[in-house]
């Protein structure tokens, strides 16, 4: 997920209660069990149209069947005759999932209206349903790959920074990335700002824009500043003169910059 181009956050299910945020994108990994106010939590998500990426038996453990499953997410499943292997095949040919022992219980979506992979047997493993105003993806297999993972980011409608595959993280002022792939890097900002800052770099990267490139070696980091007032924040990086000065100058720089 920290390579899908897109900002990731890590929330407890028994939050979502209380401190749901307003993500595009929610994607629960293993709520196999949960309680009533989890379950209204999720259909609150649902009713203002949040996409919601299930795995493997959500809810299951609500009674150890798929009727769980279905209080939770609002999709009708059915079980597999058998165990199965953790994989499916996508539709383009490639394999998802986790190859080798056999998983005694597999289950999949009676009526999906998209399917994006099948199981051996022929039933779809992966697939997309519409519960009321919300579109939710099931996966059968738990082991993503990037390619889907950034499918479900781009169809969220959520702000994809750079498509490049390597680890990133953002939010309304600062951006990241670590170079896991050497090369130029296309970063495309969620609005137009005056000034971006390379902020290790200390220098001024670009002006009046809503996007910039760099230049990135093998396994370097790289931290920028985007907004309005880069100019300050460069004098401010620039005022220390050795390294203890550096650093608390950088902190005090970027908390007032990203407030």
């Amino acid at each position: 997920f920290s390579r899908c181009g897109a900002p990731v956050d890590y929330v407890l299910a028994e939050d979502l209660k209380n401190h749901p945020g307003d993500y595009r994108l929610y994607v629960f990994l293993n709520l196999f069990k949960c309680d009533r106010e989890t379950v209204d939590a999720v259909r609150r998500l649902r009713e203002r149209g949040a996409m919601i990426v299930w795995i493997y038996a959500p809810g299951y453990l609500n009674g150890n069947s798929p009727a769980g499953m279905k209080e939770l997410t609002g999709i009708d499943f059915a079980q597999t005759d058998g165990p199965g292997t953790a994989i499916v095949t996508m539709e383009d040919g490639r394999t998802m999932g986790t190859p080798g022992g056999e998983v005694e219980r597999m289950f999949y979506p009676v009526r999906p209206d998209t399917v994006f992979g099948r199981y051996a047997d022929g039933h779809p493993g992966v697939a997309a349903v519409k519960v009321g105003s919300s579109v939710s993806v099931f996966s059968g297999v738990w082991q993503l790959d990037q390619e889907f993972i950034v499918r479900l980011v781009r169809e969220s409608g959520a702000h994809v920074f750079c498509a490049s595959g390597d680890p990133m993280e953002a939010n309304d002022s600062l951006f990241t990335l670590h170079a896991r792939f050497p090369g130029r890097k296309a970063i495309r900002l969620p609005r137009k700002v005056r000034t971006v800052v390379d902020v290790f770099g200390k220098s001024l990267v670009a002006r009046d824009v809503d996007s910039f490139e760099f230049d990135a070696k093998l396994h370097s980091t790289h931290l920028f500043y985007y907004g309005e007032d880069g100019e300050e924040l460069l004098r401010k990086l620039n005022a220390g003169s050795n390294a203890e000065e550096d650093i608390n100058a950088l902190c005090d720089a970027l908390c007032t910059a990203s407030r």
